[in-house]
């Protein structure tokens, strides 16, 4: 009996000590969780966008430069290879990138839910190193806290013959106007304090073709895309950033800031970073 009651004072008497080793340790996970938390929810600006604004994630990166431009906190939201518009006309999806187009993705952000993104995401051809971390972490902003998106979507619908719009269905998102419009229309109705900022494509040549103010791939030519974006911001009511008319890349000198005529090395990333910064900044002052 001495013995079991000599066990118990010892027990007794790390009772605090076990106490505060499990406060610690709450404390800790807290202020993890906190950490972790305002990682994914402390955005001012959610990029939403293709290869132009994501392909690169390390040196001179485009949100990077946007971000010290603006002292606003970006975060890239951009998948390379993605269009506006949806590419299934059976209405259901037929490759695993589908799902991480722009009015896909809007789903995913407005339903809260990217359980078909990350389930594509394994068998995505078009995947880089960066998707996974990407959109593990686009998943968890709260876009209730957000305080601009900017949609760029446009090269690769262009490039990719996507229909420019459809005159009987506005909201048709298997063209690139509907898209945009379907888009826009979910992102007001569930985040209307969200303020949407439209990014026009930049100009491009693509290997073995045209300049894409000459070349079509079946639905027009990238000045026509381009307009009909401007047109949409029109009708929306909304700012947008004209990078394609208004940042000085063309036939003469696309090929100095680019790598391939299309996807921006440094020195592009830099100018268009910066000019996008400039821009955004100038819209918030309205």
């Amino acid at each position: 009996m001495e013995k079991k009651n000599s066990n118990l004072q010892k027990f007794i008497k790390y009772i605090p000590v076990l106490a505060a080793g499990i406060l610690a340790v709450c404390i800790s996970f807290g202020i993890y969780r906190s950490i972790q938390e305002s990682a994914v929810d402390g955005y001012q600006v959610v990029l939403l966008g293709d290869s132009i604004m994501g392909k690169e994630r390390c040196d001179k990166r485009v949100d990077g430069v946007i971000q010290e431009t603006t002292g606003m906190s970006v975060y890239n939201g951009a998948f390379g290879g993605t269009c506006a518009s949806a590419g299934n006309p059976q209405n259901s999806y037929d490759y695993h990138e589908e799902s991480l187009n722009l009015c896909r993705l809007v789903d995913a952000i407005c339903e809260k839910d990217f359980g078909v993104q990350l389930a594509d995401l394994p068998n995505n051809q078009f995947q880089s190193w960066y998707f996974p971390e990407a959109l593990e972490n686009l998943s968890k902003v709260d876009f209730n806290k957000v305080d601009v998106v900017l949609l760029e979507h446009g090269n690769n619908d262009y490039s990719g013959g996507r229909p420019l719009d459809n005159q009987n269905d506005p909201y048709d998102i298997y063209t690139f106007g509907g898209a945009l419009r379907y888009s826009i229309r979910e992102l007001q109705e569930h985040y209307p304090d969200l303020k949407i900022i439209l990014v026009t494509p930049n100009f491009c040549w693509i290997d073995d073709s045209e300049p894409c103010n000459v070349q079509d791939f079946g639905q027009g030519t990238m000045d026509e895309y381009v307009d009909l974006k401007l047109q949409i911001a029109e009708e929306f009511g909304l700012d947008v950033i004209d990078v394609y008319h208004e940042i000085g890349f063309d036939e003469t000198n696309i090929l100095s800031y680019t790598e391939d005529g299309i996807h921006l090395n440094e020195s592009g990333r830099e100018i268009y970073g910066t000019f996008v910064g400039e821009k955004l900044l100038e819209c918030m002052e309205k």
